[in-house]
């Protein structure tokens, strides 16, 4: 019986997919290359005081990013390789400050993006083979508000979202990932947030 029930379940899952396919069948199809072989690096050196809003400080170094959005697709396929260098450097001193404190350095070898509505099939192929590395050191003072702080270098990174009948990926990483931070805190009234992250590959998968 249990046997039965799964064979039963299987097919009612291939004829949904036949059937989710045939309607996306004409739709728009997207393909996607890109390689990146150059050195790709971002400085932001900040001094800042005495500001009644917010502050937000961002340094990003980013090989190939690609973002697909619409409702209907057919197929779409992407395919990234990064054989570059990508080195985001972040150094801030940040004091007497009323609002919040945002501070980002983000270093990344690869990124997909992909939000539809209803598609086909969605195929994504990428490769990271050098080394992505981000660093961020922090001084901050007097802060009224909260501050988060984040380091993050990823190799590749995709995220598929909608109704999508197939998908395939492949996420390859071959390059040293690295996230450094150093910070120093002092008087904050609000909350602290602080985070260094060095990832490989990082795939997310929404809507189903």
């Amino acid at each position: 019986m249990t046997f039965k029930i799964l064979s039963t379940a299987a097919a009612l899952s291939v004829l949904a997919t036949a059937a989710f396919a045939a309607d996306t069948y004409g739709a728009q199809s997207v393909s996607n290359s890109q390689t990146e072989f150059a050195k790709i690096g971002s400085n932001l050196n900040a001094t800042i005081s005495n500001v009644t809003g917010k502050v937000d400080l961002t340094s990003a170094a980013i090989g190939n990013t690609a973002t697909i959005t619409g409702d209907t697709a057919g197929a779409i396929g992407s395919r990234q390789v990064f054989n570059g260098n990508a080195v985001a450097n972040l150094n801030g001193q940040i004091s007497n400050v009323v609002g919040d404190v945002g501070v980002t350095a983000a270093a990344i070898g690869n990124s997909l993006t992909v939000d539809v509505a209803r598609g086909g099939s969605v195929s994504n192929v990428q490769y990271a083979n050098y080394d992505p590395t981000a660093n961020l050191n922090l001084s901050s003072y007097n802060i009224a508000g909260d501050l988060s702080s984040t380091a993050a270098a990823i190799a590749n990174t995709a995220t598929i979202s909608g109704e999508v009948a197939s998908i395939g990926s492949q996420q390859v990483n071959a390059a040293y990932t690295v996230a450094n931070t150093n910070a120093r805190i002092n008087k904050v009234v609000g909350d602290v947030s602080i985070t260094s992250a060095a990832i490989g590959n990082s795939l997310t998968i929404k809507g189903f």
